[in-house]
């Protein structure tokens, strides 16, 4: 067991302090706050790890608490562009708030031969974010996760097959919508043309296979912008 205690700061970034217009990358109007504070929080972690030959684990415990934490806020209002663009009307604040979670993860070794590794592996988090001042939730949490992938390993050939849930996100805070669950299935392929000194490698990828409809809840644009379709990826990875 390993217990970690720690104290950080962290100065405001120039567009938190200064922003005062339309950001349409985010579709957002940003408005800074001048008078904002460094950052600064005070926090643990235990981390547990066990190594039992083939199978390894490790598991995260942590806790952050924050004098003054700095996010961009939803206001519930839009703002009309010189463009005609109805843009939401975002914020920069500071809090006091306490954010928690845990993590997991382990790799379990299949078999393992000469020319071959076999090995499959999973991981799972959660976060829980917590603005004190207002007693409301912080804004774009990521949802928690569990995953599990196959991972192999040959003399010329590789092979990677994962597949990742995303639980709904219903902890919000004000103006802020909730994140809808969804599952991403990703598989990867590759064989090596050589591998000597400078390897080359033709792979096939292929992302979301079952064409899931997905919209990231950390994401200013989750509400109308989702992660790609299904797609198909042959590349060639040379190193000279």
């Amino acid at each position: 067991m390993e217990v970690i205690f720690f104290y950080t700061q962290r100065i405001p970034e120039t567009s938190e302090l200064y922003s005062d217009g339309p950001h349409h990358a985010t579709e957002g109007f940003e408005i800074g706050n001048s008078d904002l504070d460094n950052e600064k929080a005070i926090g643990a972690e235990i981390v547990f790890k066990n190594n039992l030959g083939k199978f390894n684990n490790t598991l995260s415990i942590y806790y952050n608490n924050f004098d003054n934490y700095i996010f961009l806020s939803e206001t519930g209002q839009t703002v009309t562009s010189d463009e005609g663009e109805e843009l939401s009307k975002r914020e920069y604040k500071e809090t006091k708030a306490y954010i928690y979670g845990i993590e997991y993860q382990f790799d379990y070794k299949l078999f393992e031969t000469s020319n071959f590794l076999s090995v499959v592996k999973g991981f799972g988090d959660w976060i829980y974010g917590k603005n004190k001042t207002d007693d409301t939730f912080l804004p774009r949490f990521p949802p928690w996760r569990l995953g599990v992938g196959y991972y192999g390993q040959g003399d010329n050939v590789t092979l990677n097959l994962s597949v990742v849930h995303f639980g709904e996100q219903d902890n919000i805070s004000p103006n802020e919508t909730i994140g809808k669950s969804y599952t991403l299935l990703n598989s990867r392929f590759g064989y090596y043309l050589s591998k000597e000194k400078n390897p080359s490698e033709l792979y096939l990828k292929i992302n979301n296979i079952t064409n899931e409809l997905a919209f990231v809840h950390t994401s200013s644009l989750k509400d109308f912008a989702p992660l790609p379709g299904r797609s198909i990826e042959i590349g060639l990875n040379m190193k000279f």
